[in-house]
């Protein structure tokens, strides 16, 4: 059987993030609490469910997300991506370590714009769970206890770059505790115009 590969990480050729969005972004912010702007509360069952890592229970550091503005929409599709769906700005809640084994709910493909990293250490993990062939899972599937997951590869997504992840296999984010902020773009495939400095494959 051939393995279809995976563009499981890519670092993207791309102008940095003015600062008028960055600005918007930051204006945006939830400061990785529940809103009434954030776009994708699914309840205290996903978003602050108990991740168990080592004998050690954590509770998940959740993305929390709002949409911004059609200008920065125009302005990522003009210079990064013509096929973005949305452009969010994302926090996830200082003193919570990480964001558990998921794959992501509307989205194949984010670019993220990394501004605050959450942690020296921090790390992108990609995960294949063990007993399941398929790297790539269902939208919206969690797994919350790493026992059950053999890791692929570890990456440190770049401050202040474009970097590509895909979201349909699971993957976590490890050492946060200071809260991560960043500018995502959803994508359901990649664009025409997209360049890739460096890409990883599964």
């Amino acid at each position: 059987m051939i393995h279809k590969q995976i563009l499981l990480y890519g670092l993207i050729n791309a102008p940095s993030v003015p600062e008028w969005m960055l600005q918007e972004a930051r204006d945006s912010s939830t400061q990785g609490k529940n809103s009434d702007r954030v776009i994708n509360n699914h309840g205290d069952e996903y978003t602050r469910r108990t991740l168990y890592k080592n004998g050690q229970a954590y509770t998940n550091s959740f993305n929390w997300s709002s949409i911004m503005s059609d200008r920065s929409l125009s302005w990522v599709r003009s210079n990064v991506a013509t096929n973005a769906k949305d452009v969010r700005s994302v926090n996830t809640t200082p003193g919570l370590e990480r964001n558990g084994p998921h794959c992501d709910r509307n989205r194949v493909m984010t670019l993220i714009y990394l501004i605050d990293s959450g942690g020296i250490d921090h790390q992108t993990v990609f995960y294949r769970e063990k007993g399941v062939t398929d790297l790539i899972r269902s939208p919206g599937i969690h797994v919350d206890n790493y026992d059950g997951l053999e890791q692929l590869v570890s990456i440190k997504v770049q401050l202040n770059r474009w970097n590509l992840l895909y979201g349909q296999v699971l993957h976590s984010i490890e050492n946060i505790p200071q809260g991560r902020f960043s500018i995502q773009v959803s994508l359901d495939e990649l664009p025409d115009n997209l360049s890739i400095d460096m890409g990883l494959y599964t």
